[in-house]
């Protein structure tokens, strides 16, 4: 198993096999950091290697600032992919990451002719459908706290320490800001179908292809 620092910038390898048959990038959440995947590396068996996305303003880059635009954060993460598309590549995204997934699968595809494996999605629907209408910017500090809190995507032990909030919050807004401006927008099609736990039929369909975006 190799470590963090095997995959600076904008990956973080916590489990390299080898020749893999499958490389699983895995996508955080708003407010979220690819430590959030690192336990998944003791679960996984046979020839998988486990890659997470490191957002900018967390962890070892903290003071990088944060981006607020789906767009340009795609066309990054799909630039660091490059070294690691001689393996086949499988995507998970949960909420944001969700989204993000999406915008990088059709980045893959446009720009390298490569479709992942599977792209599995969480805690989002397709982002055509899910538009979050909620702008974190009519919140205070602890209005979004107690927002964010409700849903359960990050520990409660973070909003109650005054330093830790503090570090989270600035990464925690500008995701939100992300996700809120974001829509597809135009109609695409990738070329196989999303995996979505619990999810009925046409809500799975829903993710093999965007929608016009907002005018």
């Amino acid at each position: 198993m190799t470590t963090a620092s095997d995959a600076p910038g904008w990956l973080r390898a916590y489990r390299r096999v080898g020749q893999a048959d499958v490389r699983l990038v895995c996508f955080p959440h708003a407010g979220g950091a690819a430590t959030f995947f690192q336990p998944w590396a003791a679960r996984l068996t046979g020839a998988v290697d486990l890659l997470a996305v490191c957002y900018p303003g967390r962890q070892d880059r903290l003071l990088e600032p944060c981006v607020e635009d789906m767009h340009p954060l795609a066309d990054r993460i799909t630039e660091a992919l490059e070294p690691y598309l001689d393996r086949p590549v499988a995507f998970f995204g949960h909420s944001m990451g969700a989204s993000v997934a999406y915008e990088v699968t059709l980045r893959l595809e446009a720009r390298y002719g490569i479709t992942p494996a599977h792209l599995f999605v969480s805690g989002h629907g397709a982002p055509h459908i899910a538009w979050v209408d909620e702008d974190p910017d009519q919140y205070d500090d602890e209005g979004l706290c107690d927002r964010i809190g409700g849903l359960g995507e990050v520990d409660p032990v973070v909003f109650r320490s005054p330093k830790l909030r503090e570090l989270i919050m600035p990464a925690l807004r500008a995701d939100l800001r992300l996700v809120h401006r974001y829509l597809p927008a135009t109609r695409r099609r990738w070329r196989r179908p999303s995996r979505r736990t619990s999810a009925r039929p046409t809500r799975c369909a829903q993710w093999t292809t965007s929608a016009r975006g907002r005018s």
